[in-house]
């Protein structure tokens, strides 16, 4: 990753070493990457004493002067000419010729004892050069790859670097030099099979570990409740593994289950088994501040495509972790030079969303699924599982302009045992913030769930926010201050989603925010989280909540303003009325959509959680297509209006309707006009896009009082208010 300049990149580097008992002067002195250009960036005049060290940063940024020293190009990782040329500006003292050979993350090479030329994976800039060795015993090849299969095969491993000893282990744990079955020829798979090989051979550095995950669909259906090798019980509760044979062997699903598995992504997390399972060394006994070294496969079914990476696991969840509110647990993983990969790069959610992750959550949700552990009753929340809804609502924040986690939904697997369907998604930390909004992540503070749980960076510019909420916000002085910390728009948009689907769970809890301190651009923006009890009771009311220093508490200071009030109004027409997000059509359609998603999934889910606490499981063609279809035939078609008068019932919302356009917006033909109407009052209107109305309340000079049907010349940005 480089050395860390004095601007905070990590930065390429090279070190002069002088061996004499003199000082030297530098001066005239060259390094380049160039052979027809030897003398491409001069030193200053500067003196390196006897046996002393000198680094100098390989950036790019040409600097020569102050405390470091940076050259005009940067380093080739895949090998280049590099040289130290003495001040006759053609002879070199030291080469690298043709070119130093690749380069590794995070380990340097240079001379070691003796002078031979080393790789070095604990580089000491500025010092002599520690035990190194000589090169790199190349990547071991699996064939076939990972992925789902459907008859036994043989799987080979090989390695290019000769008289390399592969080693591979089938348990979950990662072969060493002394560890693990040494290979001798094609491995025999005839069920779910977790294979981990490396290679070795002395004087070399050891291939990393590489781990493929085959998948049988019709074995692990019949996963049991006793597999062996794995503890009947998680820190003295019961462990549950089976795929419930209720279900499996049920006419209704007996041909869907092994299709429902292949349906979506796999997740395959495979590490020591002691690491996950063992009282008191294990993630999910322990629970949340402990994390383990795990691999990370995703395969695509059905497109033969897979990828692996590597990083740590650890629990994580707010009252899920408490034993044993709930046996299936969040996981949290994490990607750091610690644990090996310092980050994945896939495009997990498409086009539009980041590529490159320090950090992804694997959610089992706890609320409104049928692994809750709680009650058992009719009044259950568990009937109203759909894993759908904490990610519909982060799509719906997605779709109104703000800035929520991107998901997809996941088949996992721990160490080849089934664990079920889970959400894997972004968490809106310094990462996602720096990505979405734009700077680095040193730029941000982020907060979670109440003034004090400070995710990155401080509290002191939330605590601002707090105290700026605080004073009497009807004057136009204090909502200014407000202004200049929050970004008001983003704000009301993220109260009105959480008021729309009756977020019962929040705002006590159950939110990000993120502020950057280093942009005089910077505003406070709320993005969701764990939003699992919404999409309840179709007249559920959250409009009212005011909890202190969250924002449930800022929103009901700020509705004392008259410029609050009209925004919020004019963001519940853009989301409530005209095909807007929170329209009922595009609410239910957007639920759909995640419906769709797990359609098949989710049966493989009933099989192997719909059963846990319970002797009856849950299922999809009753429980789960009960739940769906209440809501897209009772909740969506409703929900709207009734929140609409909710917020009326605050002033949020006017009794005198917006005007209507005979158009909103698109392609217009030849000759059109454009009509507006208004139940009453009279209408005001621009064609640049600008407010009618003006801060205070005046009529802005843009403003036309409309009369009649007009014709749009070109093209027109129409904005209107009565």
């Amino acid at each position: 990753r480089g050395l860390p300049d004095r601007d905070g990149e990590a930065t390429d580097w090279i070190e002069i070493y002088n061996p004499g008992a003199n000082a030297v002067s530098l001066d005239g002195w060259s390094l380049t990457d160039d052979a027809e250009s030897p003398d491409k960036w001069r030193f200053p005049n500067v003196s390196l004493g006897p046996r002393k060290h000198l680094v100098v940063f390989a950036s790019g940024k040409d600097r020569t002067t102050g405390n470091e020293l940076h050259t005009n190009f940067k380093l080739n990782g895949d090998g280049e000419y590099l040289a130290l040329v003495q001040p006759d500006g053609s002879t070199a003292a030291t080469e690298f010729t043709p070119e130093y050979p690749d380069q590794r993350e995070n380990i340097s090479f240079g001379a070691g004892a003796g002078g031979r030329l080393q790789f070095f994976d604990k580089p000491t800039p500025g010092k002599t050069n520690g035990s190194g060795f000589a090169g790199f015993v190349q990547d071991t090849k699996f064939d076939p790859d990972r992925g789902f299969y459907d008859a036994p095969f043989r799987a080979t491993i090989t390695c290019a670097t000769p008289d390399a000893k592969i080693r591979y282990t089938i348990d979950g744990s990662k072969p060493t030099s002394s560890h693990g079955k040494v290979y001798q020829g094609p491995i025999q798979i005839n069920t779910t099979t977790t294979l981990r090989a490396a290679a070795f051979q002395s004087g070399l550095r050891s291939s990393n570990v590489d781990t493929h995950t085959y998948l049988f669909a019709e074995d692990i259906i019949r996963q049991p409740a006793k597999p062996a090798g794995f503890p009947t019980s998680w820190n003295g509760h019961p462990a549950d593994y089976e795929m419930d044979p209720a279900v499996v062997n049920d006419p209704v699903y007996k041909g869907r289950v092994a299709g429902a598995l292949k349906s979506i992504p796999s997740l395959s997390l495979v590490l020591n088994r002691d690491d996950f399972f063992k009282t008191g060394q294990g993630i999910y006994p322990k629970g949340e501040g402990v994390e383990k070294a795990v691999s990370m496969e995703l395969i695509y079914p059905g497109t033969g495509e897979g990828l692996q990476g590597d990083g740590s696991v650890q629990i994580v969840g707010g009252s899920s972790t408490g034993r044993w509110k709930v046996d299936k647990l969040s996981m949290r993983l994490k990607f750091t030079s610690r644990f090996g990969d310092t980050s994945f790069r896939h495009p997990l959610f498409g086009e539009d969303a980041m590529s490159q992750f320090d950090t992804l959550v694997v959610d089992a949700r706890l609320n409104q699924v049928w692994s809750y552990g709680g009650g058992s009753g009719p009044s259950d929340q568990r009937r109203r599982g759909q894993n759908t809804r904490d990610q519909f609502v982060a799509d719906l924040q997605n779709q109104m302009g703000g800035f929520a986690p991107h998901g997809i939904h996941v088949h996992v697997y721990i160490n080849g045992l089934y664990w079920g369907l889970h959400t894997l998604h972004e968490r809106p930390d310094e990462h996602f913030t720096a990505h979405y909004l734009g700077g680095s992540k040193e730029d941000y503070d982020v907060m979670k769930h109440r003034k004090s749980t400070v995710v990155s960076g401080n509290n002191r510019s939330y605590n601002a926010l707090i105290a700026a909420t605080s004073k009497n916000l009807s004057g136009v002085s204090a909502y200014s201050a407000v202004q200049q910390q929050l970004d008001v728009t983003n704000f009301i948009d993220y109260m009105l989603l959480n008021f729309y689907v009756g977020n019962t769970d929040w705002s006590h809890q159950n939110w990000y925010a993120s502020f950057n301190h280093n942009s005089p651009e910077g505003r406070w923006r709320f993005h969701s989280w764990d939003a699992e009890h919404v999409l309840k009771g179709i007249n559920d009311n959250s409009v009212g909540k005011n909890n202190a220093a969250s924002p449930t508490g800022f929103h009901q200071s700020l509705k004392r303003n008259k410029e609050y009030q009209v925004l919020f109004g004019d963001r519940i027409h853009r989301h409530f009325f005209n095909d807007g997000v929170l329209t009922p059509e595009k609410a239910a359609a957007s639920y759909q959509t995640r419906l769709d998603s797990i359609d098949e999934a989710i049966v493989a889910e009933s099989a192997r959680w719909g059963d846990n606490q319970r002797s009856t499981p849950f299922t999809r063609d009753k429980e789960w297509v009960a739940e769906k279809n209440r809501l897209l035939e009772q909740y969506f078609p409703r929900r709207t209006g009734i929140v609409l008068s909710q917020l009326r019932s605050q002033k949020l919302y006017p009794t005198l309707a917006a005007p209507t356009l005979s158009q909103h917006g698109g392609s217009i033909p030849t000759g059109f006009k454009l009509t507006l109407k208004a139940s009453k009052g009279v209408i005001y209107f621009t064609l640049d896009g600008s407010d009618p109305r003006l801060t205070g309340g005046a009529l802005s000079e843009a403003a036309n009082r409309y009369s009649k049907a007009f014709p749009l010349e070109g093209t027109a940005r129409v904005k209107s208010r009565v």
